[in-house]
């Protein structure tokens, strides 16, 4: 029993260290990105908007790429996931379906950022519960407040401002 003891507080004591390295490192890396985004033009404009950080507008920006190569907003959504993919066979009534071809670290921050925006955003809450109110499902009001976010977003990076709040779009 006490060789099991031993053994197991020695495998406490590594998992314990390597946390504590991992959390140093993701402490660094954090500050490392401060410092480079508060020199980019992109971050200050995208930390305009409540809810993004130095971190969030960093990933937008990395897995976005370049804003131009979307020709309007609709694309972008397209290539984040949240607008739905249209499918129709022969004379079928056309149907919404799922993407699967979609950036899906990109969606990720989408739904993290309209779960802060629920939170923070009395527009965002009053519109995600509107949705709710039509019979739409958690994910399916997600989206759809998701792919406002993009409209926003893609505002902000395409025309160079700063969020101002009574530009909300609905």
């Amino acid at each position: 029993k006490s060789f099991y003891l031993e053994c197991l507080g020695v495998e406490v004591r590594c998992l314990v260290g390597i946390i504590k390295a991992l959390l140093l490192a993701k402490k660094e890396l954090e500050r490392n990105v401060k410092e480079v985004g508060a020199e980019d033009e992109d971050v200050r404009l995208l930390r305009s908007f409540p809810g993004i950080d130095y971190v969030i507008a960093a990933t937008l920006l990395s897995e976005i790429g370049n804003i131009e190569r979307f020709e309007k907003e609709s694309c972008l959504s397209s290539y984040c996931g949240v607008s739905p993919a249209m499918w129709q066979s022969g004379t079928s009534a056309v149907k919404a379906k799922r993407r699967k071809r979609y950036n899906r670290r990109l969606k990720g921050i989408l739904f993290f950022i309209s779960l802060s925006q629920i939170r923070l955003n009395p527009e965002s809450r009053d519109y995600y519960w509107r949705k709710r109110k039509e019979g739409k499902t958690h994910w399916q009001a997600m989206n759809a407040l998701s792919r406002q976010l993009i409209k926003i977003i893609y505002y902000i990076l395409t025309n160079r401002e700063c969020y101002r709040r009574e530009r909300i779009v609905h």
